[in-house]
């Protein structure tokens, strides 16, 4: 699920639950916090129960203007 973020522009939240779902080595092009930018990283469950997760995904341009004001 992806949730726009009132309070700052470009901002999202992202709530996922996952079984089976893996995902093969990627990065993310926006800052994503609960991953690290721009470094390659995996995703999958450690067990059959499945995995879940939460990140906030920042577009760079947004984190800019964050850090100028």
């Amino acid at each position: 699920m992806r949730l726009p973020c009132p309070t700052f522009s470009g901002v999202e939240a992202l709530q996922a639950f996952y079984r089976t779902q893996s995902f093969a080595q990627h990065n993310h092009e926006a800052f994503a916090f609960g991953s690290p930018t721009g470094e390659a990283h995996t995703g999958q469950g450690a067990d059959r129960e499945g995995w879940s997760y939460r990140m906030f995904c920042v577009p760079p341009g947004a984190y800019a203007r964050q850090v100028r004001t």
